[in-house]
């Protein structure tokens, strides 16, 4: 129930700001599916927000895995200062790449719930595979794009 609660204020908070920031990414031309700054989808579905929102609520929902151990974790170098390149793969797309003496770390993610709050977000299924304790220092952090589960 508290679930519900906190999904009511999101959707409420979302609803009452969206308006007063507009946010455009893009002018382009304009289609079937973009005004020349959003894009939308131009077809309507034939479900209504109270029946997905039914839906939500009442379905059968899968058992989330229980929390799993890596097969095996990485101890990456503190620095790979040659010419080789060494990828630590993490986990889901959080990998460690260093090379020439600089440490590149890609869309970061340890923590246990990937959401703007922890009731709220996806839990995670497997440890990641280089514990953050065992990180050598990181002169770049790449983020691909902005979802809660590439930006830790």
């Amino acid at each position: 129930m508290q679930v519900i609660k906190y999904l009511l204020i999101c959707l409420v908070l979302f609803l009452t700001f969206y308006k007063l920031f507009p946010t455009v990414y893009y002018k382009g031309p304009v289609s079937d599916h973009f005004d020349g700054k959003r894009f939308y989808n131009s077809i309507k579905g034939d479900k209504s927000f109270f029946s997905i929102l039914k839906w939500q609520l009442t379905r059968h929902k899968p058992v989330w895995p229980k929390l799993q151990l890596p097969q095996q974790y990485d101890y990456p170098p503190k620095i790979v200062d040659d010419n080789s390149v060494r990828v630590s793969a993490i986990g889901h797309s959080t990998l460690l790449i260093q090379t020439h003496g600089v440490s590149i770390l890609t869309d970061p993610i340890w923590s246990e719930v990937t959401g703007p709050f922890s009731l709220l977000g996806a839990k995670r299924s497997v440890m990641p595979g280089v514990e953050f304790k065992d990180l050598p220092k990181i002169d770049i952090v790449l983020i691909s794009h902005n979802h809660y589960d590439h930006m830790d």
